[in-house]
């Protein structure tokens, strides 16, 4: 039960999605320290599912003048105020301009923040999350945590509570806020970290989880940007007590089985990959689990493909970027295509469509011509491409001067010209899907190179993924899978399914249902008074969108 007669924090997070509802994991690892700590904390998940008007009464009940700070992770949001209804009866959804404190629109940011000063004028707004950076953006919150925020959110809620606790690494920004900078949350002991769900967390019957089993990634991808790339093989993995003891709590209390890993890469030593199959075999369940997977490993070390996927691995996500072996050498990708695709097909004949085989590709990377691009495309929409499933983008580089914490940017963002790129100009980046349409403007540059240009690349792109799709040949990813099945569905039901042949209607509907249980549960365990969820004549997620904000007057 949440107290707010004690010290307490709020944070709100959100996955925008029309049909998803997957909950993103740093808001519950923060809350978790924070409770730790001795600190009441409420989060506040799937704020696309709720109202204005229910967002307001939640704050009016939850903030208190024991409220030190309310957090918010907009990294995931898209834009409910620009909300558009398809043609095919799908729901799209409009980019979320930075700074939003809510997916309902950044007009709201004022109003927001009024009432929680209206209800504790000591309370602190604080942003969070993989796009907290210092910049004019972000000139409406308090103080900004960049990284990896398990010390710096504990220590800046004890700073809140009594200021003679010094706030650690911390500066004044230009734009006003107070800029918090332990990206790397150095001295964390991860090894032994735990993360608990509070009952008002809301974890409904047999959701997917979000778990962490290591941190960080022994390699350092030119054009990968996470903080602890480069760290050695057996560094950040957690105690294999702590995680099987996680996933049986879980289960016992949620009915738990299936997972997100988000490890930046999993099978990066054979010593993980052989624990985490010692743990699944003693599960009272069979765990399914989703992860980032590097094929030139599973090569070199075969016998940890069997320890994967009969501990649970249901997905795997290949990042395999580049058929052209030049730009894989320059950019850290090893093995040549016969040799990964051969690893594929090994695995397929074994395991059949009981997995699902989803393959990333990079365009326009280091010395890849247009030709070796259209090359790779033709294999990818040919019959001997033995992926279950695929993506291709353009690459993404974000110059150095968009005030990103320096941990947060690859190797090309923060030199191009030395990879052989020239910036033109800053772009949006753009997605398009039946049920969902969520944009990020993620501030990449327009680049060109010696061998062709952002916007040829970005063009290519789209007309591969259109001609698959006129195929009517795309089938649901495994995270995709991973996300319905999160609606209390079986993985079965969607799992390498065509596009096609998915009850996009059912989904629809049990989006709608788990929204409102959740609502009820977070409200209820939150010691929050309930107020009527259920809408006359709503049938599916998508009409209690179109009618709660495609005509809401402003």
């Amino acid at each position: 039960m949440f107290d707010n007669t004690k010290p307490n924090c709020i944070i709100f997070s959100d996955r925008t999605d029309v049909l998803g509802m997957v909950k993103t994991m740093g808001p519950y690892k923060v809350a978790s320290e924070l409770r730790s700590a001795g600190f009441e904390v409420l989060v506040v998940h799937h704020l696309h599912v709720f109202s204005l008007n229910e967002i307001q009464h939640l704050l009016t009940h939850a903030v208190s003048d024991k409220t030190l700070f309310v957090g918010i992770n907009n990294f995931f949001y898209g834009d409910l105020s620009q909300i558009k209804q398809q043609s095919s009866g799908g729901v799209e959804l409009g980019i979320i301009p930075p700074g939003a404190i809510l997916p309902h629109g950044i007009e709201y940011n004022t109003e927001i923040k009024q009432l929680i000063k209206n209800k504790n004028p000591n309370c602190k707004l604080v942003l969070g999350g993989p796009t907290a950076y210092d910049n004019a953006d972000h000139a409406i919150f308090d103080y900004i945590v960049v990284g990896y925020a398990e010390n710096s959110i504990v220590n800046l809620a004890q700073h809140l509570e009594n200021t003679s606790v010094k706030l650690n690494k911390s500066y004044r920004s230009i734009y006003g806020p107070t800029v918090i900078n332990d990206s790397k949350a150095e001295g964390y002991d991860f090894e032994n970290c735990k993360l608990e769900y509070a009952d008002h967390d809301g974890i409904l019957p047999g959701e997917t989880l979000t778990l962490e089993v290591a941190r960080g990634c022994i390699f350092k991808c030119a054009f990968c940007s996470y903080p602890l790339n480069g760290k050695k093989k057996l560094d950040f993995i957690r105690s294999r007590d702590l995680i099987l003891n996680e996933l049986i709590s879980n289960y016992n209390r949620f009915g738990t089985t299936r997972y997100i890993f988000c490890d930046d890469t999993f099978n990066d030593s054979v010593e993980k990959c052989r624990m985490i199959y010692e743990v699944s075999q003693q599960l009272p369940f069979k765990l399914e689990w989703w992860g980032y997977i590097r094929l030139d490993l599973l090569k070199a070390h075969p016998e940890t493909i069997d320890w994967l996927f009969d501990s649970g691995l249901r997905s795997a996500l290949f990042g395999i970027e580049t058929l052209n072996p030049e730009s894989a050498k320059i950019v850290g990708k090893g093995g040549d295509r016969d040799s990964l695709f051969a690893v594929v097909k090994k695995i397929k004949a074994k395991y059949g469509n009981t997995v699902n085989l989803h393959g990333t590709f990079i365009f326009g990377l280091p010395k890849e011509s247009i030709e070796s691009m259209q090359q790779t495309a033709e294999f990818l929409l040919s019959d001997d491409n033995p992926l279950d499933s695929w993506a291709v983008q353009p690459l993404n580089i974000k110059p150095a001067n968009k005030n990103y914490s320096n941990d947060f940017l690859s190797a090309i963002d923060r030199d191009f010209a030395k990879f052989g790129y020239e910036n033109l100009g800053e772009a949006h980046s753009k997605g398009k899907g039946m049920y969902t349409l969520i944009k990020y403007p993620t501030g990449q540059m327009i680049w060109k190179n010696q061998y062709t240009d952002y916007i040829t690349v970005e063009a290519l792109a789209d007309e591969v993924k259109q001609i698959e799709s006129a195929k009517n040949r795309n089938r649901v990813s495994g995270m995709g899978s991973f996300t319905f099945a999160s609606l209390d569905l079986s993985l079965d039901d969607t799992l390498n399914a065509l596009h096609t042949d998915i009850n996009w209607n059912l989904l629809d509907r049990s989006k709608l249902k788990r929204s409102i249980m959740y609502k009820e549960r977070m409200f209820n365990n939150a010691n929050i008074p309930t107020v009527e969820f259920n809408e006359p004549g709503i049938d599916t997620f998508s009409q209690w969108l179109v009618k709660n904000f495609q005509n809401e007057t402003r």
